[in-house]
């Protein structure tokens, strides 16, 4: 059943395609994405900065107790979930996607700026299967802490500015290849602080984490 905000979410089922892409990545890939840094943007992202200046960065956590429920309704669903992460190992497992299409299974498909670079064709066929509904994993596979805090080895963004980065560049990346903005984000580990929470609901979505079942 795919994540819906009007549905409680139960729990997650974490895969990543394959889960060496969720390993340390090296080196610094924003170059890649210097033309997203127009002025247009750029005028954006200060006016969100100056939002949550003295915004603290609260709690560093997983925040895995996230969920929505219907008015008067006590209805649970469990929502899989896959991360395409990206970086040095950038293809996909193919098996598992043949396998949810075959038993047409739907899922929700956390996907990286980064990963789209590498698997442009792949995405596109993706991102067209209403089987499939695909959400944001961030620009570069940044783990989102306004402080700069890292988990599992991951690199982290370095600060308030570079999760917006994280945040809307990849949202606004999704929305333009497939006409639809993201309304859910993961960030790299699922690990964040509570104003990266509220930084994205700023930005028009929701953060999300999962339970490994």
């Amino acid at each position: 059943m795919r994540m819906s905000a009007t549905r409680t979410i139960c729990a997650a089922l974490l895969i990543c395609l394959p889960a060496a892409l969720c390993a340390r990545q090296r080196g610094d890939e924003r170059n890649a994405f210097k033309s997203y840094y127009t002025p247009e943007y750029l005028s954006f992202k200060d006016r969100i900065m100056g939002e949550f200046a003295k915004a603290r960065a609260g709690k560093f956590s997983e925040f895995v107790k996230r969920s929505h429920a219907d008015k008067g309704s006590d209805q649970k669903v469990i929502a899989f979930t896959f991360d395409a992460c990206g970086g040095r190992h950038s293809g996909y497992n193919k098996a598992l996607i043949d396998y949810l299409r075959k038993e047409q299974i739907p899922a929700t498909l956390f996907v990286t700026g980064i990963w789209i670079e590498k698997n442009k064709e792949t995405f596109a066929e993706l991102a067209r299967d209403p089987l499939f509904e695909i959400e944001n994993h961030g620009l570069m596979h940044r783990l989102c802490s306004t402080q700069g805090k890292s988990k599992y080895g991951v690199h982290p963004t370095r600060d308030l500015g570079d999760v917006i980065d994280e945040m809307e560049l990849n949202a606004r990346k999704i929305q333009q290849l497939t006409g639809r903005r993201p309304v859910f984000f993961r960030s790299a580990t699922a690990y964040t602080d509570e104003l990266s929470l509220r930084v994205a609901q700023r930005l028009g979505m929701e953060v999300v984490s999962y339970d490994v079942l």
